[in-house]
C-alpha cells in the first residue's frame, strides 16, 4: 500500500470520526431542547450548544482543507441560517424584453423622420442628426443592453461566491448559533419579566383559554425547540453533503491509486 493510499484512508477515518463525534453532541444537544429544563439550565444549554458549533466547525474545515492528489472541492450549496432564501426568487433575466413595443418605435421614427427633414431644410447639421440616430437606437434597446450587462456582471459575481464558498460555509455555521443564542437569551429574560400563569391571573380572565397563550415560558417551550431544531437541521445537513462528497473524493482516489499500485505490481 503507498503512502498516498495510507494517507487518504487515514483521512477517511478522521471524517468518520469527526461525523460519530457529530451525531453525539447533535443528540445530547437535541435531548435537553425538548426537556423540561431547557429554559432553565441555561449553562447546560450554552455548553450543549458550543460543543455541537465546535464540532460542526471542525467537521467543515475537514472537508474544505486542499490535500494533495485529491481534486479541490467547492462546498456544496447549502440554506441560509434563516431560511430568507429558501423560496424560490424570480430571476429578473427570465422576463421578456419590455424595452422594444411598437408605440415607443413609432415615437422614435417620427423623431427620426422630423430630424432627416430639417437637415433636409438645412437647419440641423448632419451630424447632429447622426446622433439624434444614436440616441434613438440606445434608448429604443437600453434594457435589452442592461440586461446583458448585469447578465456579464452576475456571472463575474457566480464566480466570485463560488471560490468564496468554503469561507462562507464556516461563517454560516458560526452564524447561525449566534442567532440561536441571541433567541433563546431574550426569551430567557422575557420570562423573567412576563411570567404571568394560572395562579397569578384571575380565574375570570382565562376561561378555557389554553395556557401556552399567556405563560411566557409555556410559549418559549413551545415554540423555540422547533426553531432551534430546524436551524441547527440544516446546519448538519449541508454539513453531511460536503462530508458525503468528500468521502467520494477520498474513495475514488484510494481506488485510483491501488489500481495504478496494483499496475505497476504487474509490470
Amino acid at each position: 500500500m503507498s503512502l498516498e493510499t495510507v494517507t487518504f484512508h487515514e483521512e477517511l477515518e478522521k471524517l468518520d470520526t469527526c461525523k460519530k463525534e457529530l451525531s453525539e453532541s447533535n443528540q445530547s444537544l437535541r435531548k435537553f431542547i425538548l426537556s423540561t429544563a431547557f429554559l432553565t439550565d441555561k449553562n447546560q444549554f450554552h455548553g450543549l450548544l458550543s460543543d455541537l458549533q465546535d464540532k460542526l466547525v471542525t467537521l467543515a474545515e475537514a472537508v474544505e482543507k486542499p490535500m494533495a492528489g485529491l481534486p479541490q472541492q467547492l462546498p456544496l450549496p447549502f440554506s441560509t441560517a434563516d431560511g430568507e432564501n429558501n423560496q424560490e426568487e424570480d430571476n429578473p433575466f427570465e422576463e421578456k424584453d419590455k424595452s422594444f413595443s411598437w408605440p415607443k418605435a413609432s415615437v422614435i421614427i417620427f423623431v427620426l423622420v422630423a430630424s432627416a427633414v430639417t437637415v433636409q431644410q438645412h437647419l440641423l447639421p448632419v451630424e447632429a442628426f447622426i446622433a439624434v440616430i444614436i440616441t434613438s437606437f440606445f434608448l429604443l434597446f437600453f434594457s435589452s443592453i442592461k440586461s446583458m450587462v448585469q447578465m456579464v456582471f452576475a456571472e463575474k459575481e457566480k464566480e466570485r461566491e463560488a471560490t468564496s464558498e468554503a469561507v462562507r460555509l464556516e461563517d454560516w455555521i458560526n452564524e447561525s448559533f449566534s442567532r440561536i443564542r441571541s433567541l433563546y437569551t431574550s426569551a430567557t429574560l422575557l420570562v423573567k419579566i412576563q411570567n404571568a400563569s394560572k395562579e397569578s391571573l384571575p380565574d375570570y380572565g382565562l376561561p378555557d383559554m389554553p395556557e401556552v397563550l399567556y405563560n411566557r415560558n409555556e410559549y418559549f417551550n413551545t415554540i423555540l425547540p422547533s426553531e432551534f431544531l430546524s436551524r441547527i437541521g440544516r446546519v448538519i445537513v449541508a454539513c453531511d453533503k460536503n462530508l458525503w462528497a468528500r468521502r467520494s473524493l477520498l474513495i475514488h482516489a484510494i481506488t485510483a491509486a491501488s489500481s495504478q499500485a496494483a499496475q505497476g505490481a504487474k509490470a
